[in-house]
């Protein structure tokens, strides 16, 4: 994609841990820092980005349900500013039985 690190493209990493104070503090850093968009792992680390910016993009990943927790309005048309990755889909599990 001719992307180079600290040429064209910049990457800040924040770590919230188990810490729910820290993770939202570190949400409120990523978003201060004006980037194009964000890469979020996990449910605790989204729900403190989607409290600090209905604006800035947010890619996640590892959320259990993004629809129930709020992230997005259906997994067909996510709408607002979030879109990602489940660990698996809903429909799954009964195939699983």
């Amino acid at each position: 994609m001719g992307w180079t690190v600290g040429h064209n493209v910049r990457i800040d990493c924040r770590w919230g841990s188990a810490d729910a104070e820290r993770g939202r503090r570190g949400a409120a850093e990523l978003v201060a820092l004006g980037s194009d968009v964000i890469l979020a792992s996990g449910t605790p680390t989204v729900a403190a980005l989607r409290q600090a910016t209905d604006k800035m993009p947010v890619v996640f990943a590892q959320v259990g349900d993004p629809v129930g927790a709020g992230f997005v309005q259906s997994l067909a048309q996510p709408g607002g500013n979030m879109t990602g990755f489940m660990p698996s889909e809903y429909g799954f599990g009964a195939k699983l039985l």
